[in-house]
């Protein structure tokens, strides 16, 4: 292993526009704070305190993850994010680099100077955010977030609107970054994707900020809490649960005045207060337009193209025979940035030729949605259908039965729930590996394991080919006992209150789904009722009492016919 004991003194270490301090735990971009996760930051470290050497990737697995076994896809995923933080391969910059067969190296020259910050490393405290630490280049935005957070500086409540794979959870992260100075309590990201009922609105934001109340689910309390806070609220992806958003934020505008609330949404909230900024799709070259390649290129959504499309296919350059055909697959796709983002990632595998003549064929139809309105939306949906059809069939398998997870999954968890027949959990493995690099799925490094997660749109199309093969049921059912599985280990292992909840929490989304399947029509009763006893503890440390109770009413009525059932969860609920 490495020697890491330089990095022990006060010292920072420059590349590029970078600036580390291992000692401060802090990477400055241009002497701005960098967000990035623990393992993604050791692996740093790692590299950087051997550059121009080959570091195994069993050193490196054992730097940042040095009292768990984990398998070499989580390290991939890490360094996969590490290199998009850094901008690796933009703009000529290249800093980590895969030695096929023994490891990777840290290949940018460094130089290394004392730390004039330096002080006693801080004790623990609270974090000020949870902003996701994977970071993708934003190309086309910088208006509008400089807009954006200048409004939050006067405005309470200001609401990104426009279509689906616009952009808007990242601009909104971005402006959440880029204000944090600004709120003492930190910048807080509530992702509603995965919420399917709008009852539990409340206890999402009371998870996310680890209130101490007695119930999540009591707004009032939830409220009162954050009275004297200073702080910003990212709420994402509102639009299926709107009429229940716009209740709390009305209520937090009118008694948590240190509260800013940034919200992303199909539509407005509608609420007094509240300052609408639409976000338009990128700018894309009209049809029929000369262009050579750097004429194309001043296009953002070009940009985004060549960008993602350099990530597909080593080495793409935009050459001027190619520019009118990728000018062509933008407009196509309407400079949506998903959509643009989908189509870049089969660059490797058709070209772009048939990249330029797949899309038109393939959207034409899907122009205008029942209500007259031009579809982006159904653009979006296009092109994931058009990358599903270019998947092999084990690819297509996995896909599709990976939209049974709810608000993410570990690998582990994939494995466990989709892999049977043929489909091995080797096959799991590199199918998960393949589909994040065709932007299918997304893969967030945390402190404890990588979680994979699918963009709502996307598993909104994979929801309805899993229905389409007949395996929903099935699958449903494989993963409400997994979770029984999961739920069993946890009390076998001895895990106080804490620990339980502290391991499972992530998994609250899948278990609502869980219980939602096999105490719903086509579900298996038994099951549902063994995971809702099952997971009591969990809703009882997460403070979602409300929550649990309907639950175990729900339990209680579908398996009221079952003999000795009806037991199983006592009556103190």
């Amino acid at each position: 292993m490495g020697n890491f004991s330089k990095f022990d003194a006060p010292e920072v270490v420059s590349f590029g526009p970078f600036q580390l301090s291992a000692f401060r735990r802090v990477l400055l971009e241009g002497g701005c704070p960098v967000q990035v996760g623990s393992r993604a930051f050791a692996l740093l470290v790692a590299l950087i305190n051997r550059a121009g050497e080959v570091v195994s990737r069993s050193e490196l697995l054992a730097s940042a993850w040095p009292e768990a076994v984990v398998s070499d896809a989580n390290l991939c995923v890490q360094i996969s994010a590490l290199r998009r933080m850094l901008g690796d391969g933009q703009d000529g910059r290249r800093y980590v680099v895969n030695v096929p067969g023994r490891g990777y190296s840290f290949v940018a020259p460094v130089v290394r100077s004392a730390d004039s910050q330096a002080a006693p490393r801080p004790s623990a405290h609270p974090a000020r955010h949870n902003l996701p630490a994977h970071r993708t280049c934003l190309v086309g935005r910088t208006a509008i977030i400089a807009d954006l957070v200048g409004r939050l500086e006067h405005r309470q409540l200001v609401t990104i609107a426009g279509t689906g794979g616009v952009g808007k959870t990242a601009v909104a992260l971005r402006v959440a970054e880029e204000t944090l100075p600004a709120h003492a309590d930190g910048a807080w990201f509530i992702d509603l994707a995965p919420v399917a009922d709008a009852a539990v609105v409340t206890s999402a934001l009371a998870r996310v900020l680890s209130l101490p109340v007695q119930d999540t689910n009591d707004m009032s309390t939830v409220v009162d809490a954050l009275a004297e806070r200073r702080m910003l609220l990212v709420f994402d992806n509102c639009e299926h649960v709107i009429e229940a958003v716009a209740t709390l934020v009305t209520v937090l505008l009118h008694r948590a005045r240190g509260v800013r609330i940034l919200a992303t949404s199909r539509e407005p909230l509608r609420i007094k207060g509240e300052q609408v900024v639409r976000m338009p799709p990128l700018a894309s070259p009209e049809p029929g337009e000369a262009l050579d390649g750097a004429t194309a290129l001043t296009y953002p959504a070009v940009q985004l193209f060549v960008e993602r499309a350099g990530d597909a296919a080593a080495g793409f350059d935009l050459l001027d025979t190619d520019a009118a055909r990728v000018g062509e697959i933008c407009h196509r796709l309407d400079g949506i940035p998903l959509a643009i983002e989908l189509a870049a990632a089969r660059l490797d595998l058709v070209g772009v030729n048939a990249l330029a003549a797949r899309p038109v064929e393939t959207l034409r139809a899907h122009s205008i949605d029942h209500t007259g309105l031009l579809a982006r939306q159904s653009t979006s949906q296009a092109v994931v259908e058009w990358s599903y059809r270019l998947l092999d069939a084990s690819e297509q398998a996995i896909f599709r039965r990976l939209a049974v997870f709810v608000g993410g999954f570990t690998l582990e968890a994939a494995q466990a729930v989709i892999s049977q027949g043929q489909l091995t959990v080797d096959d799991v493995e590199m199918g998960l590996d393949s589909l994040v690099s065709k932007s299918l799925v997304i893969a967030r490094g945390g402190d404890h394991d990588v979680r994979f997660m699918m963009p709502e749109t996307t598993r909104v199309y994979a929801l309805s080919k899993l229905r389409e093969h007949f395996e929903f049921d099935e699958l449903g059912q494989r993963h409400a006992r997994w979770l029984v599985t999961e739920l069993a280990a946890a009390r076998n292992r001895g895990a106080t209150p804490d620990q339980f909840v502290e391991v499972l929490a992530s998994e609250i989304n899948n278990l609502r789904a869980a219980l939602g399947w096999s105490l719903g029509k086509s579900g298996d009763a038994a099951l549902g009722h063994q995971l809702c006893a099952s997971s009591i503890p969990l809703w009882r440390g997460l403070s979602m009492l409300s929550e649990c109770r309907a639950w175990v009413k729900i339990a209680r009525d579908k398996t009221a016919h079952l003999r000795g059932y009806a037991g199983w969860l006592g009556t103190e609920f």
